[in-house]
């Protein structure tokens, strides 16, 4: 097992967002057979091929969240040493893929883990905007929550309640399984040795980036979002949503992206990536399919002149701007220089 970088780590890492299917999220290897080896000198110990991503881009800094997905995408810049591993489609052999964001001078990353259907994320969230201004959120809803209708969701509405005037990109995804925690990865190996598919306790994992309230005019990072519903079925409507969202948005010396999906959007997935690749050639892409998506428009989309018809059986109506169905959602974040301003 040889793990690739796509350039070097020069700064600490304000995060590492880790993707694996089930396949590589479960794989282990003998740490002699690893490149390079977990540890030095290399043990006789099996070793998760996650231990491996944290020990050479996250540790000692414990940042690393990890969303377990059937599928997966990943679209690193056609200059980068992992180009030949492009996912545009579902894979079944054991993958691991990565995104590395560098610490960013004020820019802030916090986690929340929902464990019980009891716990109020409320006073969290007040106590982060009491101080600071959110930019974007993530949201990895775990099989466990088991979502049934919108009802079950609303409560990150809370997000514009203890930030009104301030707008923010949302997205996120129905997946298998998160580990924000290190302490969940070193259960892995264990699991796995005792014949048992590891499985954590998160029922939802949040991720969320902020910048200080003081001066936040002066600090060159910002994110949007943009849903491409189920009613965006067409090459052409696909294309010109992106079209639409990369003139109403900067772009930065440096960008990422990340691509919630539905997996029943079927063949659309290759060619949403290459429409976005297209407008947003120096972004690298990553992210997984699921079986539910949440988002919202950042900016604003215009209202439609004429309802479309969805393509999905159950349509949780758009009131609540949170829930969809076979939709995709691009969260999109840049940091640095503005290489090219709202047209």
């Amino acid at each position: 097992m040889i793990y690739k970088k796509s350039g070097n780590f020069y700064n600490e890492p304000l995060v590492v967002m880790t993707f694996a299917n089930p396949a590589g999220f479960g794989m282990t290897c003998k740490c002699t057979t690893m490149e390079p080896s977990p540890c030095n000198p290399p043990c006789t110990k099996e070793h998760s091929l996650l231990d491996i991503v944290y020990k050479y881009s996250s540790a000692p800094k414990d940042c690393m969240t990890i969303v377990r997905s059937d599928y997966l995408t990943y679209m690193p810049l056609a200059s980068s040493v992992t180009y030949q591993d492009v996912i545009t489609q579902v894979r079944s052999h054991p993958f691991v893929g990565g995104l590395y964001i560098p610490a960013i001078p004020n820019v802030k990353f916090h986690t929340i883990n929902m464990k019980s259907y009891k716990e109020n994320i409320c006073s969290v969230v007040d106590s982060i905007a009491s101080e600071r201004i959110i930019k974007g959120v993530l949201v990895y809803v775990t099989d466990k929550y088991l979502l049934h209708s919108v009802e079950d969701i609303v409560f990150l509405n809370y997000f514009k309640e203890a930030q009104p005037d301030v707008p923010y990109a949302l997205g996120g995804c129905i997946i298998e399984d998160t580990v924000f925690e290190r302490n969940d990865l070193n259960s892995i190996v264990d699991s796995i040795n005792e014949n048992n598919d590891f499985i954590s306790d998160n029922l939802i994992s949040i991720g969320i980036f902020t910048v200080p309230k003081s001066g936040c005019n002066e600090f060159n990072f910002d994110m949007f979002s943009l849903i491409l519903e189920s009613s965006d079925w067409t090459k052409a409507k696909i294309q010109q949503s992106i079209n639409e969202f990369s003139k109403k948005v900067p772009q930065f010396e440096h960008s990422a992206c990340i691509k919630l999906s539905c997996v029943g959007r079927d063949q659309k997935h290759k060619w949403e990536q290459e429409c976005f690749r297209a407008v947003f050639p120096n972004t690298t892409i990553i992210g997984c399919y699921g079986n539910g998506e949440l988002g919202i428009n950042h900016p604003e989309k215009p209202p439609p002149d004429v309802p479309s018809v969805k393509r999905h059986r159950r349509d949780p109506g758009p009131q609540f701007g949170l829930m969809y169905s076979y939709s995709t959602v691009f969260v999109y974040m840049g940091w640095g220089k503005i290489i090219s301003p709202v047209t």
